[in-house]
């Protein structure tokens, strides 16, 4: 696979400006090559913005014990706003907390979780409630990987979580530099459910089909969608063909970035 260079994406109409971020309008879509990310002050640290699904909690190296690997991440996991509050899902309880940090230095206080008796609860959630609270520092791998290294040892392993989250579509630059953006991002969307079944909508089209992923790569294979014309000006055709392309992924910010093997790469925000 080639290897595919940083790209920045200039949003070029004031309809996709207001739909920014407030810094410079512009969306910069990171490198896939992996490199580890330095921690960038206590101000708004480098895992902010992301759900993070929890893949497994690392014992003390020291233990000789085995890593604790979670199946299903999308049913364990945290996210860091900036205004240091912090979400948190375990099982089928939602709760939340604050949070500092001081460089590498992490600091999250007492959860507060709702009470459900879940159905397929497992012993995770009692075990990653507790360790939570007990974060002592953070980092980020070369895969992009979150780390939390706790007090007791442990650490908390986390990906950047793609599944159960509807990403609307932002914003496309061509090999040219012609840049295609929707008027209505949420009427462009895909959701990569934990089942591995693909739903997406591409304006007024929808239509399902599946996906897979290991490490950055990605494959979306759209199965069948509605075939209504959505009229001049619509994206619909473009968008399939751009998401059905798509080889690599990466989280940051809060942003999906889909790569493809030309070197482009479409860019996608969190929906409701």
């Amino acid at each position: 696979m080639r290897r595919l260079i940083t790209l920045a994406l200039f949003l070029a109409t004031a309809a996709l400006a207001a739909l920014a971020p407030a810094t410079d309008s512009v969306i910069a879509a990171p490198s896939r090559t992996g490199t580890t990310v330095s921690p960038p002050g206590p101000t708004d640290p480098a895992f902010t913005g992301i759900v993070w699904g929890l893949d497994a909690i690392a014992p003390d190296p020291a233990s000789g014990l085995a890593w604790t690997m979670n199946s299903d991440p999308s049913s364990y996991s945290v996210e860091f706003s900036t205004d240091g509050n912090l979400a948190v899902r375990i099982a089928c309880n939602n709760g939340g907390g604050s949070w500092q940090a001081d460089g590498a230095a992490l600091t999250i206080g007492d959860i507060a979780v709702t009470l459900m008796g879940c159905p397929e609860e497992s012993p995770l959630s009692a075990t990653f409630g507790q360790l939570l609270p007990t974060a002592t520092a953070w980092s980020i791998g070369d895969d992009g990987r979150f780390f939390i290294q706790t007090s007791t040892g442990e650490s908390l392993v986390f990906s950047p979580l793609l599944t159960g989250l509807s990403w609307q579509w932002l914003v496309y630059s061509d090999a040219t530099g012609q840049t295609y953006a929707p008027l209505d991002p949420a009427t462009y969307t895909i959701t990569m459910n934990p089942d591995a079944s693909l739903a997406i909508a591409a304006d007024c089209n929808t239509g399902f089909g599946s996906w897979t992923k290991s490490a950055d790569l990605i494959d979306l294979t759209i199965g069948g969608m509605s075939r209504v014309a959505c009229g001049d000006g619509s994206l619909d055709s473009l968008f399939l063909d751009l998401v059905d392309r798509a080889t690599g992924w990466s989280i940051l910010g809060g942003y999906l970035y889909l790569y493809l093997a030309d070197g482009t790469v479409m860019t996608f925000t969190r929906g409701a």
